[in-house]
């Protein structure tokens, strides 16, 4: 785990509960856990590569006199594993996946300047091959278009796609495996065909991280556990053979080797046909009790069951959240539903599933998942797969979801054949009425939205009638200024436009463009940030924005508009003007500013004074009555401060020795306060602190 999954970066208020690890065929206890985890680690030298946080807990574990178990090494990552649990166990699951998500740093993605030679030859001739000539790549700009669309874009997804799975709540296994397979994936390069494995990553490295497989990952848990945790130390090939092989790579502790090996050893599945129709195959229910067949059938498809009866224990009797069901008067609900495909060869049914539902421990849907990337499913099984959801408690929930699927694969068919998609279709695709609801359990959102879009662009559906302003209220804020042309064209508003970008200071690049189009520079203005206008107070002007509309849309009493005070002179701001951009209050605490501007003391008596609160002119009073004369009657201050109640009383107090210099009665006017107010400040009948500095001698 990088150096970012870092536990003082966890935020406060986060309080929900992470989801439990599965249980071992023999669980192991929380420390034994973590003593297989701390030796694990240290086998990787994870602690070596992530040194600073490691020791800062192993600092922090001694300190707070913790037990710590295990030779050095092991008790620096037992200590780190330690104070990691506490924290998310404090703050909950949401926390885990915020740190997951932080560990998706710069360090793990390649650099541009480290991209090899040989990768750009690759793809010159990837090119070629695919019938773009000759194309040279020499230039730095092409480069980075490719860097940035190719090799920065996927090893980030690819990145994701693990934080997402070990992050997620439905999870199974503990806190020291996640981090053991993260740390040993960042290590895993591209795969060679030749060599049949990942070839070991480094700065050079331009390929994707590799996919995560959920049942590969699952029996490197359950085959680390079993020999590292539970003592057996001895594996069988599927003949009975002892693996020899697989034991060596076990007690080596490294991961990446250990998962490429189980990778190949997973059996192939039959593939579904490409029409629905040709679909033949049967539902099989499987109920608890029944773990070795779940995990039997699962085995090939890369779902975290396959192969792993543990895991399948663990969500037939834990559920996703650790609700743990032990009720000896009623039967578990919790069952999977395995669609298994007809064997073209046998006309058996095949061994390995091809679409999976799972139901919670309250016997409703739960999950549903496929063959495809994100656990999607294939498009010939949406429509077998409906219809049992549709026979299931709580199905009816995942309904909307087919149906967008089934619009999507629709859309998608009509693209393949070249046809036109009607303004309905093209609204749906924009998701113009409402977001468009995914099916996929590990996809936030379908693939095919964005192959959609990018064959039916926006000038094809505003062409089609979609309605300029709605899509683009829908676009990203660079595609608008991408696609501005062509939504004005369609009758797009350019300040309904500019409204949306206004909150961003960076529209401030973009002022020409939307000016030329007719955007009104003045109610761009009027949404600005007021730092916004305040630093770009030049260029806003030059666009013929309105000084007065300027200087009503800054924040009452931003200072930093002095620093633009000779292009405000040139303007023909007056000092009453800009004193009327100001809050009274912060007129007063900006006054030898706003004077030296050319703001006249009357124009303060007569603008700020009057509107100024009682405890802000006490603040200010000496420097209003020395510097610049203005006479004020601070029993008319003591009247306001009065009529505020509790708070006026305190700010008495607080302007206590300026009262009493300024003769004064402080007696007085604290008889004047309320009952508990006399009582609360009794002691302030005495002597100011100024007198009795004076009588100590401490002051002349």
């Amino acid at each position: 785990m990088p150096e970012q999954f870092n536990p003082e970066q966890l935020p406060n208020g986060l309080e929900e509960e992470l989801t439990p690890s599965a249980p071992n065929e023999e669980p192991l206890s929380r420390d034994e856990n973590k003593d297989l985890g701390a030796k694990l680690l240290s086998q990787s030298s994870f602690d070596v590569r992530n040194q600073e946080i490691v020791n800062s807990s192993f600092a922090k574990a001694r300190k707070a006199g913790e037990k710590l178990p295990g030779k050095n090494n092991e008790r620096r990552n037992y200590a780190y594993l330690s104070r990691l649990e506490r924290l998310i166990e404090k703050h909950g699951k949401e926390a885990e996946k915020r740190l997951w998500r932080m560990s998706i740093n710069d360090n793990l993605v390649t650099k541009f300047e480290n991209i090899p030679e040989a990768y750009w030859d690759t793809k010159r001739q990837e090119y070629r091959d695919n019938g773009h000539g000759y194309i040279t790549l020499e230039d730095e700009d092409s480069r980075r278009t490719i860097y940035n669309e190719e090799i920065l874009k996927h090893q980030k997804e690819s990145l994701e796609a693990w934080a997402n799975y070990l992050g997620d709540e439905k999870s199974p296994y503990p806190l020291w495996f996640k981090i053991y397979a993260w740390d040993g994936m960042t290590k895993m390069g591209k795969w060679s065909k030749d060599k049949g494995e990942y070839e070991r990553r480094n700065e050079t490295t331009a390929a994707p991280y590799p996919e995560p497989n959920a049942e590969a990952l699952n029996k490197v848990f359950e085959v680390v556990n079993q020999y590292h945790g539970n003592g057996e130390k001895e594996f069988r090939t599927k003949d009975g053979e002892r693996n020899i092989n697989l034991e060596k790579l076990v007690q080596s502790g490294n991961f990446a080797k250990i998962y490429n090996a189980i990778e190949r050893e997973i059996a192939p599945i039959i593939e579904p046909p490409e029409r629905a129709e040709d679909v033949h195959g049967e539902w099989v229910e499987y109920r608890p009790g029944q773990e070795e067949e779940i995990a039997a059938a699962g085995r090939g498809t890369r779902w975290c069951i396959g192969g792993s009866p543990a895991t399948v224990r663990s969500y037939l009797t834990y559920g996703n959240y650790g609700e743990y069901y032990d009720d000896e008067q009623n039967e578990l609900k919790s069952r999977f539903f395995l669609l298994h495909l007809e064997d073209p060869k046998t006309g058996k049914l095949a061994r390995n599933a091809v679409a999976s539902i799972r139901l919670g421990l309250d016997g409703c849907v739960e999950e549903i998942s496929g063959l495809l990337e994100g656990q999607a499913l294939n498009d010939s099984l949406v429509k077998v797969v409906e219809e049992k959801v549709k026979s299931l408690h709580g199905g009816e929930e995942y309904l909307p979801k087919f149906a967008d699927k089934n619009r999507l694969i629709a859309l998608d068919r009509k693209m393949e054949q070249g046809e036109d998609l009607a303004k309905e279709e093209l609204e749906f695709l924009y998701e113009i009425h409402r977001p468009i609801e995914t099916l996929d359990t590990y996809n936030n959102r379908d693939p095919r939205i964005e192959e959609l879009r990018e064959k039916y662009g926006i000038y094809y559906a505003l062409d089609h009638g979609v309605d300029a302003n709605q899509i683009a209220s829908k676009l990203s804020y660079d595609t608008i200024i991408e696609e501005l042309d062509t939504l004005v064209s369609h009758g797009a508003d350019i300040n309904q436009i500019a409204s949306r970008l206004s909150d961003d200071g960076t529209i401030i690049e973009e002022l020409d463009t939307l000016v030329s189009h007719g955007a009104d520079i003045n109610q761009i203005v009027s949404r600005l940030p007021d730092n916004t206008i305040v630093e770009a107070l030049y260029t806003l002007v030059s666009y013929n924005a309105d000084i007065d509309n300027i200087l009503t849309s800054i924040y009452p009493g931003n200072s930093k508009i002095f620093a633009k005070q000779e292009l405000l002179k040139k303007l023909g701001v007056s000092g009453k003007k800009l004193l009327s951009a100001f809050d009274p209050n912060l007129a007063l605490s900006y006054l030898s500013e706003l004077v030296a501007y050319g703001v006249s003391i009357d124009d303060i008596k007569e603008d700020a004074m009057p509107y100024a609160q009682p405890d802000t002119i006490m603040d200010y009073y000496e420097e209003l009555t020395q510097n610049y004369g203005i006479e004020i009657n601070l029993d008319n201050i003591i009247q306001q401060l009065l009529a505020m109640d509790s708070y006026g009383e305190q700010e008495i107090i607080r302007h206590r020795d300026l009262l009493i210099k300024n003769n004064i009665d402080i007696n007085e006017v604290i008889s004047r306060f309320s009952p508990e107010g006399r009582q609360k400040y009794a002691w302030a009948h005495s002597p100011s602190f100024e007198e009795m500095f004076r009588e100590a001698g401490l002051i002349t």
